[in-house]
Formats: C-alpha cells, structure tokens, sequence
C-alpha cells in the first residue's frame, strides 16, 4: 500500500540512513507475503550465461547483512552456485517506487545447523515440494508427474520429513548494494560497497 510518509523519507534520506533502512524493509517483508519485498529475484551464472528467477526471501541475518531463500538441493541453480558463488538480488516495490539491487556471495547449506532450523520454520505445505520425483529441471512425460501422493493428504511432519534430504538453505552475503528511488520530483540513487575490514559500508550519491 502506499504510504506517503515513506515518500517524504526517502525525498529527505541521508546516505548513511539507506542501508538500515532497506535491511529493515526486508526483514519485515520475511513476516508478510503481500509485502513487496517478500519475493525478490536471483541471477546466477550459467556457465557464460546470466539465468534469473524469482525466490521467496526467508530470512534476513541482520547481524551478519545476510539474505537467505531456500532451494532444492538437486536445482540448477545449485550446481550453478557452487561453480560461481556470486549472484545478484533485485527487489522492487512498485508502490513506493523503490529498486534495490545487491551484489552478494552466495553459500550452500545442507543437512547442517541453518538448515535444520529454517526445516522446522517452514510450512508444512513448502516441506512437501522437496519430494518431488525426479529431480527440478528433468524432463518429464506429462504434466504433475512426479508429484507424491500425500500432496492429497491431510500433511504430517513425518510424512514430509524424507524432503529434508533435498532441502537446502542459500546464505547469500550482501557486498555492493545499489539503491533507487523514482520519484516525480526527482530520482534519487546511491551505491554501496561493504568495506569486509571494518564491516562497515561505504556509499556515494551517483547520477539516477
């Protein structure tokens, strides 16, 4: 919904005041699924090929400046992590008219601490997806194969607990942050760069 106090903030924001407020903006996105940021988009590299998709933002490691989504482990773009670790973020709130675009250095987990908590926060109806046979991205013959037979079932814990095993957690490190605001007034844009030495950020008014 638009609100016209976040109008007259961002016409008035300091540069040092961005950042907090976009990592504010997000986390509470975690919290509502009508929220603009809720869902943000991923690009990774293919091999010498930019793929983008959309992903649902789970969590957000204030202290550590970390967005997390969640993935099957068997996905391409898993593989395609583990061959370059960088990837980019883009979220964009049409109402507010605000784009934010991240640089960030992605890490896999599987089967371990981070995981086995974001498993047990997640919904029941999220859990059953990481059953699915065969594997994201092979072909099949017709549509919904694969598909278990308890996705018509009331759902248990344990009857999708075996999705765990394909469960993976992408801890993605934030490092450069391009933040814009488009307004009738005038756009306003500033980039960031994380200084990792003194886990500090250092940003720039640029030319929208």
């Amino acid at each position: 919904m638009f609100q016209q106090a976040d109008t007259d903030l961002f016409l008035k924001i300091e540069l040092d005041q961005v950042i907090p407020d976009i990592l504010k903006r997000l986390d509470d996105a975690t919290r509502s699924s009508k929220a603009a940021f809720h869902e943000g988009y991923i690009a990774t590299i293919n091999e010498n090929s930019p793929e983008i998709r959309t992903v649902v933002l789970r969590r957000v490691l204030l202290d550590e400046e970390a967005l997390i989504f969640h993935t099957d482990m068997r996905s391409p773009k898993v593989h395609q992590i583990r061959q370059n670790p960088y990837l980019s973020w883009l979220f964009y709130d049409a109402a507010l008219r605000i784009q934010v675009r991240f640089k960030a250095i992605a890490e896999i987990h599987h089967q371990n601490e981070l995981t086995q908590k974001q498993w047990e926060a997640s919904r029941l109806e999220s859990r059953k997806c990481y059953l699915v046979e065969p594997a994201p991205s092979t072909q099949i013959q017709k549509v919904w194969e694969g598909i278990p037979d308890i996705a018509h079932q009331d759902l248990t814990e344990q009857l999708v607990s075996n999705g765990y095993d394909n469960f993976a957690v992408i801890k993605t490190r934030l490092i450069t942050c391009d933040w814009l605001f488009l307004n009738r007034r005038g756009h306003k844009r500033a980039i960031f760069s994380k200084n990792i030495v003194g886990n500090t950020w250092e940003g720039k008014w640029v030319q929208p």
